[in-house]
């Protein structure tokens, strides 16, 4: 097969969608760029919903929730209420971490107050149960998924030179012809009846309008009388 700088402006007029295709996969196997059909997204197994709501704060994060917020409340004010309460600190840039202090301040700047509640929905033991095996083949499904997805994303970004290439080119082509039969249809309906027939006559009319290149001229006087 022809490369697309080796045809013809009637050649490429000629090509069809599936030559055009063909021709930009022929150029991606010369130049070892995979060929590769865009992954299918697959169908997942439908996972139950979380059933439990969980409640924490700041000071405890994950290590320690609570299904009633009253008894969370209650364990905060314990906390709120004892004297001897301290938090341990160090002055990294200065000492590192051998060297810490305590302070009554509880604050975690990165996340707010201390005893600022949080609410999250998770899974019962016995509702995780039933769901890890179907949860953990979607990980799979999903995780190969993405890996194919990725893999075909960058064929198509190291193949989209080749298909700029081809592809402008025949557009290139098609819309120059597409101008040739405007201009055509033009000196054959306007300006050849101004014109009484005068193919002369018609074309100084035009070209005094358009400025025609000597191509579009001969173009026009071989091919208006057929449209």
């Amino acid at each position: 097969m022809k490369k697309i700088n080796e045809l013809s402006e009637k050649e490429i007029l000629d090509l069809t969608t599936e030559d055009v295709e063909l021709m930009i996969k022929l150029k991606k196997a010369e130049e070892g760029i995979k060929l590769l059909p865009k992954p299918k997204e697959p169908t997942y197994f439908d996972i139950k919903a979380p059933d439990v709501v969980v409640y924490s704060c700041t000071l405890f994060g994950d290590n320690l929730v609570f299904e009633d917020i009253e008894e969370l409340n209650k364990v905060i004010n314990v906390i709120k209420n004892t004297a001897s309460k301290y938090k341990l600190e160090y002055n990294w840039n200065k000492l590192g971490s051998d060297f810490k202090y305590a302070t009554k301040e509880l604050k975690q700047p990165y996340n707010g107050e201390w005893h600022t509640m949080t609410s999250s929905q998770v899974y019962s033991v016995e509702l995780y149960n039933e769901i890890v095996d179907l949860a953990a083949q979607n990980k799979k499904l999903k995780e190969q998924y993405e890996k194919e997805l990725k893999e075909y994303e960058a064929a198509i970004k190291d193949a989209k030179w080749i298909e700029d290439e081809i592809n402008e080119k025949v557009l290139e082509v098609k819309e120059k012809f597409w101008k040739l039969e405007s201009y055509c249809r033009k000196f054959k309906y306007d300006y050849m009846p101004l014109s009484n027939e005068n193919e002369t006559v018609a074309m100084n009319f035009m070209d005094k309008a358009y400025s025609l290149t000597d191509e579009q001229k001969e173009y026009i006087l071989a091919n208006y009388s057929s449209i």
